[in-house]
């Protein structure tokens, strides 16, 4: 298939030069109804696959910033005297071949392969866009005397932008069919290099008129009938030996243990794939308060944002390059502009008085409608406007809220009401209660714990403990969030601890603290596909607490923080792999491990501890991380009063 060039502009003067730009699809359709077979060109073009051709790094990830489409070459000028190679009646030279992706939207594997097609070029992955520079001399009777041909070759090729949310083994099978796509249009270009190797003799003896308008046509003309034939023939060429189509990706392919499935958020911050600059944030909660700002890549603080006092929890609106810092009080929140680290504003959310013991319990960005969810512990949630930093709306609840979970997918924000065990579904494009449901049992301090969400099978957990009469139950009620029905009720022996859902692999990770000196406190894996109980994980012989530090679906890992949460009791932090939850490594004599960050770059999980005794030594605190391929400790940052941590990726 081909496309007329578009018009062509040129100055007249004894010597000429002009542009024009011819679009011929040469890509492969990867259709999943079409019979594809496999061609690995790069090993079958006998290395004519020119050597000035770059690779891309398949390693670096996507990046929302793409090359500028190739364009009619608008800057045309006189040339007050013919070149050498112009005087020997010209030259064919061929440009370094730009590499232009555009971008592919999907939530999973098989929604990116569908969407694999060209803008402009439907059915087709890609394709190779000749652009032609012809420049021209002419003689008294305005014949073309000799003419110079600069072809430039653009390659435009998928580049899916939610890539970087995927498991490993789902980004190779990605990168995988985009080398083949490459590939083959590697073989095109090598084809091109041969078949157009002298096309500017086409244009020699050429009659032109001395009319601008009229010899723009006829150069036009002249590329329409005889260069795009021998791009046609060159295309054929290449498919009659290499064929026109290539393997897909495998569409089924799983992430390593358990089924395939993709998460595009965590529970507290939404995921974003950006190409920029790494930063870490800690909130210091001091009464001088600051946030510091660190630089993953040398390890060490750049600056420190001042803040009102004790600032607390954050979240990442990654839209707008802001971060928004919930403070202690309950009532402030401050807004950092992440690319200047400069503080923007301090808003006034509730009117708290400062010496309550209100205080911010979960913020959660909505980067659906752009808004800021803040719960805080008198049982209110704060709706903020991110374009104009101000309260829309507050929502509260007699008994009071003590938890929420946001599903950007299905436009929903889910809270649950403590403790008359409800859990309401709130419609994030009003931000109305649309439905609840009950899932608290009996009398007796029925209580709602915790929440959390599988957004893939579209569930929702809920822990729940009951006290009645001297006996003590536990159980995890599981809501079908698209009815608001519970689905089924799962019984637990001992004390629930703070859950984690991992959506990539279909798992939900339930601790249990042992209440008996003889029973290991443990962690339940529940699949989130059954909602049965697969396994119960131990790293240990006694009852001490246990909890999830985070679940990590990229490189199949679980790390899990064993111990008292105290700045005098050693923590150990055990790292399993999730597909058999063998122990890989162990790190212990840390003391007061805080919820971590993890840095999706350098692949790295931080978290801060206190500087103890048996911990890193001295006063304060420290920013430390694991390496999440070596599973290694990195090296510690003192930050005195570090709390909570936000990473992210400020786009350049």
């Amino acid at each position: 298939m081909q496309s007329k060039p578009n018009n062509v502009l040129y100055k007249r003067a004894s010597c000429f030069t002009l542009s024009v730009l011819l679009i011929l699809s040469t890509m492969t359709s990867i259709s999943q109804s079409q019979n594809v077979g496999a061609i690995g060109v790069r090993q079958q073009t006998n290395g004519l696959i020119p050597d000035f051709l770059p690779v891309p790094n398949f390693n670096t990830g996507p990046s929302h910033v793409l090359t500028k489409f190739p364009s009619v070459d608008n800057s045309l000028s006189e040339l007050k005297k013919p070149s050498k190679s112009c005087l020997e009646k010209g030259t064919t030279k061929f440009d370094k071949p730009v590499l232009d992706p555009y971008p592919v939207q999907g939530k999973t594997l098989k929604e990116a392969n569908d969407n694999a097609e060209v803008p402009g070029h439907p059915g087709l992955t890609g394709v190779t866009i000749p652009t032609f520079k012809v420049e021209y001399v002419l003689n008294d009777k305005n014949r073309i005397v000799c003419a110079n041909v600069l072809v430039s070759l653009t390659i435009r090729y998928p580049q899916w932008i939610e890539e970087c949310k995927q498991c490993k083994s789902i980004r190779d099978e990605w990168d995988a069919f985009v080398k083949r796509t490459l590939e083959h249009e590697n073989g095109h270009v090598s084809y091109l290099t041969v078949d157009l190797a002298n096309i500017h003799k086409i244009f020699f003896n050429e009659q032109l008129t001395g009319n601008k308008d009229k010899d723009a046509g006829i150069i036009t003309q002249i590329i329409i009938d005889k260069i795009s034939p021998k791009v046609e023939i060159s295309d054929i060429r290449f498919h009659n030996k290499f064929g026109k189509t290539i393997t897909p990706p495998d569409v089924n392919i799983g992430c390593g243990s358990g089924p395939f499935k993709v998460q595009l958020s965590t529970d507290t911050t939404e995921v974003a794939c950006l190409v920029g600059t790494s930063k870490l944030f800690v909130a210091q909660a001091n009464f001088d308060g600051f946030v510091s700002v660190i630089d993953p890549n040398a390890n060490k603080i750049n600056t420190t944002i001042p803040v009102d006092e004790l600032p607390d929890i954050m979240a990442n609106d990654f839209i707008d390059n802001k971060l928004y810092v919930a403070h202690l009080r309950g009532s402030e929140v401050s807004v950092i502009n992440t690319t200047s680290n400069q503080l923007l504003k301090t808003m006034i959310v509730a009117n708290y008085d400062p010496e309550s013991s209100v205080r911010p319990l979960k913020i959660l960005f909505d980067s659906s409608h752009e808004k800021i969810y803040l719960l805080d512990s008198a049982g209110a949630i704060s709706i903020i406007d991110t374009n104009t930093d101000t309260v829309k709306k507050t929502i509260r609840q007699e008994f009071g809220i003590n938890d929420m979970v946001l599903d950007t997918d299905d436009n929903k924000l889910y809270f649950k009401n403590y403790p008359a065990g409800i859990v309401y579904a709130v419609g994030t494009d009003t931000d109305e209660i649309e439905s609840s449901v009950s899932v608290g049992e009996g009398t007796g301090g029925t209580g709602v714990n915790r929440m959390v969400m599988d957004t893939v099978n579209n569930k929702i957990y809920v822990s729940h403990s009951r006290h009645d009469g001297g006996v003590e139950t536990q159980w995890i009620s599981v809501i079908d969030s698209s009815t608001m029905l519970v689905k089924k009720i799962i019984n637990l022996q001992n004390e629930i601890g703070g859950m984690a859902v991992d959506s990539t692999h279909g798992i939900v990770y339930v601790p249990q603290i042992s209440n008996s000196i003889s029973v290991p406190s443990s962690v339940s894996v529940i699949s989130t596909l059954t909602d049965d109980i697969l396994e119960s994980i131990t790293v240990a012989s006694d009852p001490t607490p246990i909890r999830i530090v985070y679940a990590d679906p990229i490189h199949n890992k679980l790390y899990l923080d064993y111990g008292r949460l105290s700045i005098t009791a050693p923590q150990t932090i055990f790292i399993l792999d999730t597909s058999t939850y063998n122990v890989l490594a162990s790190i212990p004599n840390l003391f007061g491990i805080d919820p971590p960050a993890y840095d999706s770059v350098d692949e790295r999980l931080y978290f801060t501890l206190s500087n103890t005794s048996g911990g890193v030594g001295g006063a304060g605190r420290v920013v430390t991380f694991i390496d999440s391929n070596s599973n290694a400790m990195g090296d510690s940052i003192s930050v005195p009063f570090g709390e909570s941590m936000i990473f992210t990726v400020v786009p350049d």
